[in-house]
């Protein structure tokens, strides 16, 4: 909580939204009995008087330890509260069935809060979702029914970047930024594989014109994935500068795409972190920084 460091609140994919108010130290569900608790992304509207304001998005597209393995773990939409997290409402305007595939908010990557206005923008099952009044109504910004992973990231300033991955040759495939939320361009760079997966994007906080972007492609690098820096408006492949060590660990291991993840220092916009599964005995033994 940007009000309180002592709050912190966090999800999991079957374990719903635990919130903590003392530093961690105890944990606390706050998600209801009838709330979903596939929780896969939480955000806070970090604007100065609507702090107590959150949403969460549910469904998990690639696998749930939950579930049968390897099997989707269904969503049910955007869940919000008003209360600092401690209670939750599932948002009509996004409800769905999770017995079936009926919505495209039925699977979410991730959801973002413009910190300039408030904009909730959701990365979901093919689909870049806007609401500008507070999760009342979704309009899809950016879609393509064949498209499956997405993902979206906002600066302090409400620079936004959007990805898309191009499993099924869909023509929204790679990389968008906007000013707006309305209106993207696709700034995908021309060395990006030409096949790809799973996209997922982080912003310098120093920088808003300074991204990073880890993708999935079996046949591109070292690793299998693709690596790359933009900064205001040229791209650079570092794609084999992923660790490439030797098996059993060394390697960059995405498990297929199902755990990817990217972050920028605070304040040093050339300081990245990738994750990367250890695998097997190891991952469950052992506790790395990597």
């Amino acid at each position: 909580d940007v009000t309180d460091e002592n709050i912190i609140l966090a999800g999991g994919v079957s374990g719903g939204v635990w919130r903590s108010t003392d530093g961690g130290s105890s944990w606390t569900k706050t998600t209801g009995s009838s709330d979903l608790h596939s929780v896969t992304s939480l955000a806070q509207d970090t604007r100065s008087g609507q702090e107590s304001t959150w949403y969460y998005v549910t469904g998990e597209l690639i696998g749930n330890s939950a579930s049968e393995g390897g099997a989707s773990y269904a969503g049910n939409g955007v869940y919000k509260s008003t209360d600092g997290g401690l209670n939750w409402t599932l948002l009509t305007s996004t409800s769905s069935s999770i017995t079936e595939f009926d919505s495209y908010f039925d699977y979410n990557w991730r959801v973002a809060v413009n910190p300039t206005n408030g904009d909730v923008m959701v990365a979901g099952y093919g689909r870049i979702w806007r609401s500008n009044n507070g999760g009342t109504s979704f309009t899809a910004v950016l879609s393509d029914n064949n498209a499956q992973t997405t993902d979206i990231v906002i600066s302090s300033t409400g620079v936004m970047y959007a990805s898309f991955d191009d499993y099924a040759g869909n023509a929204i495939q790679g990389i968008h930024r906007s000013t707006d939320g309305v209106n993207w361009t696709n700034i995908t760079p021309n060395s990006f594989p030409s096949s790809f997966g799973r996209t997922v994007l982080a912003i310098a906080p120093t920088d808003d014109n300074v991204v990073y972007a880890l993708t999935y492609a079996p046949s591109h690098g070292n690793t299998g994935h693709g690596f790359y820096k933009y900064d205001n408006g040229s791209w650079s492949d570092r794609s084999n500068n992923l660790p490439a060590y030797g098996d059993p660990v060394g390697d960059f291991n995405s498990q297929q795409e199902y755990n990817m993840m990217v972050a920028v220092h605070p304040t040093n916009e050339n300081t990245v972190f990738v994750v990367k599964w250890l695998g097997g005995e190891l991952a469950k033994n052992s506790l790395v920084s990597e």
